[in-house]
């Protein structure tokens, strides 16, 4: 395998810091041919820096979504050793160019004798990079961006965050159709804050919160004689899915209520059947291998009341728990 770092041009006079210096937080981004995610994910997590969503009609619940979140002002990328990713990468640094208080960039790139063993290179990069970083400052200021990039290395870099810790993980979901300013937009359109017409058709999300159980959507193969009975076969299969079960657990997903709400992203476009079932097992569950579940256990309803990193979904959950059924 290789490693080449790749160092973005920057004008004479431009200060660039050492990536190694200390920093408030890290953003590490896999990347593709599609540049504008990186700004996209900076934008979102950093608006004192660089305000993108200054007009996002849901500018308010943005900004709550991260409070909890330090404000990262490195940024590492990594990505294939290809001409598109090049060009990709030289948007990139013109567009940090144009920012008023500019992040530091670092560049990785996986290269492979055969385009067969491109995958396992950039999956060893990515566990490599991922390790590096949460040494560097710590998991509780790694932030992990699965936008870019192909949905191997989106899988690669949320197995290596549930691994080695991170703080979050990051998405964005593109509301089609996009306007002609985000279709194929250049650097100065995306070192400038949208119009809100613009920035309506992005969505960015965290996917990197604290749950208190496991999640699922429903499928075919879960279909049963009724709406009830079908969500109850689902709550079963996804438990089975990702959870090491011992015999004596023999979990039973029974209802307790539903989640309806409208205060964040997630809740305005989901409808959620919360379910509970009994571990009787002495030892505490397991997840499933190649889960990216990390620090399994139990908490009291007081102790996830609590604690702000709990996803809104979760604090209704034990609202629901601690009505009687």
């Amino acid at each position: 395998m290789e490693m080449t770092p790749w160092r973005p041009k920057f004008p004479a006079g431009t200060p660039v810091r050492d990536p190694a210096a200390s920093s408030p937080a890290l953003l590490l981004c896999t990347l593709g041919v599609s540049w504008a995610v990186v700004p996209e994910i900076f934008g979102f997590l950093a608006p004192e820096r660089f305000d993108l969503y200054r007009d996002h009609p849901q500018r308010e619940t943005l900004r709550e979504a991260i409070n909890d979140l330090f404000r990262p002002d490195v940024i590492w990328l990594i990505t294939t050793n290809t001409p598109k990713t090049t060009q990709s990468l030289e948007k990139l640094a013109a567009w940090r160019d144009q920012l008023a208080a500019p992040p530091t960039l670092r560049v990785w790139r996986a290269g492979a004798p055969r385009p067969a063993d491109e995958v396992a290179a950039m999956r060893e990069l990515i566990l490599r990079a991922v390790l590096a970083a949460s040494e560097q400052v710590s998991p509780e200021r790694l932030l992990l961006s699965l936008a870019g990039g192909r949905k191997t290395m989106s899988a690669d870099l949320q197995r290596a965050g549930s691994l080695f810790g991170c703080r979050a993980m990051l998405h964005v979901i593109d509301v089609a159709p996009l306007p002609a300013a985000l279709s194929k937009p250049e650097p100065a359109q995306l070192a400038a804050p949208l119009t809100a017409e613009a920035s309506a058709a992005l969505q960015p999300r965290l996917l990197g919160r604290r749950s208190i159980g496991v999640g699922g959507h429903i499928e075919e193969a879960d279909h049963d004689a009724d709406l009830l009975s079908t969500a109850r076969a689902c709550a079963g299969r996804e438990l089975a899915e990702q959870l090491v079960q011992p015999e004596a657990a023999r979990l039973d997903p029974q209802p307790r209520g539903w989640i309806h709400e409208r205060e964040t992203a997630i809740g305005r476009v989901h409808l959620g059947l919360v379910f509970t079932a009994l571990w009787s097992a002495p030892e505490p569950p397991q997840p499933q291998p190649g889960e990216p579940l990390l620090a399994l256990g139990f908490l009291s309803p007081a102790a996830v009341r609590a604690d702000a990193r709990f996803e809104r979904w979760s604090q209704l959950a034990v609202e629901l728990m601690a009505t009687p059924p």
